[in-house]
C-alpha cells in the first residue's frame, strides 16, 4: 500500500494517507482496529488522538451514515488528518479539531455516542526526543484513568473501541461499561499474543472470536484478509 517513491504516502482502496508531520505513523495495530471496530449502532463517533486520520477514514468508509469528529493535541498531526479527510470522498462527514481531549467543550461530548482510540501505550521507559512521537506513544498528556473520568460523566457515550498491549489493565474503563469483548492478537501463528482489541459497551453484546492471528508464516491469515480486504489494494 505504500506509494512507490513516497514513503510518507499510503494508498488504500478508497482513500490515501499522507503521514508527514505525524508522531504516530500508520501501523498494523491501527489498521486492525479500524477494520474491526463496530459502530453500526452509533451516529457520531469521536476519533481520540486521531494522528493521520486513518481510523476516521476507515470508519467513514465502513459506516456511510456515521459522522466522525477527529481530535489530536498535536497541531502537525491535526493538520495532516484534516488534509487527508478533505482529500477523500468522506470529507463532509469528518471534522478534525486540534485540541486536548480533556479540555473539550461539554456540548461536543454530549453529542458523541462512540469513541475509537489507539492510545499512547507506554507508561515507562525513555520517551523520544521527537515531541510529536513522544505525545503519540507515551502517556504524557493522556491516561486511561483520565479517560474513565470522562466516561463516568458522559453516559451518552455508549461504545468504546481500543487496542492495547495484552497485559495492560483496563479496570478504570470497565467500571463504566457492563458489557465488553476482548480479542487477543498474534502477529504470527508461531508467536504469543501481544495486543488485544477491546470493545466496551453499555449495551448487550454478542460473543466474538477470542483470538486473531495476522499471519500464517509469511502470508496473511484468512481471518486477517477477510477483515481488511475492503482496504488493502492487494487483498
Amino acid at each position: 500500500m505504500r506509494s512507490r517513491g513516497n514513503k510518507d504516502l499510503f494508498v488504500f482502496k478508497q482513500f490515501q494517507i499522507d503521514q508527514r508531520d505525524c508522531g504516530m505513523r500508520i501501523s498494523e495495530d491501527g489498521i486492525l482496529l479500524g477494520a474491526w471496530a463496530d459502530f453500526s449502532q452509533c451516529t457520531h463517533v469521536l476519533d481520540l488522538g486521531c494522528g493521520t486520520g486513518l481510523l476516521s477514514l476507515m470508519l467513514a468508509q465502513r459506516f456511510p451514515k456515521l459522522r466522525i469528529t477527529a481530535i489530536d493535541i498535536d497541531p502537525g498531526a491535526a493538520n495532516r488528518a484534516r488534509e487527508n479527510a478533505e482529500n477523500s470522498a468522506f470529507r463532509e462527514r469528518i471534522q478534525v479539531i486540534c485540541a486536548d481531549f480533556f479540555s473539550l467543550d461539554d456540548e461536543l461530548l454530549s453529542g458523541i455516542d462512540g469513541i475509537i482510540c489507539n492510545p499512547p501505550f507506554f507508561t515507562e521507559g525513555k520517551s523520544s526526543e521527537n515531541q510529536a512521537r513522544s505525545l503519540a506513544r507515551h502517556e504524557l498528556r493522556f491516561s486511561l484513568a483520565q479517560l474513565s473520568e470522562v466516561l463516568k460523566a458522559f453516559e451518552n457515550i455508549q461504545e468504546l473501541r481500543m487496542i492495547l498491549p495484552l497485559n495492560r489493565k483496563t479496570d478504570h474503563i470497565e467500571a463504566h461499561f457492563p458489557y465488553g469483548q476482548e480479542i487477543a492478537v498474534r502477529s504470527n501463528q508461531e508467536k504469543l499474543a501481544h495486543r488485544k482489541l477491546l470493545s466496551f459497551s453499555r449495551k448487550s453484546m454478542l460473543n466474538a472470536t477470542k483470538e486473531l492471528v495476522v499471519r500464517n508464516g509469511k502470508s496473511y491469515s484468512e481471518a486477517f484478509k477477510s477483515l481488511c480486504a475492503a482496504f488493502y489494494l492487494d487483498l
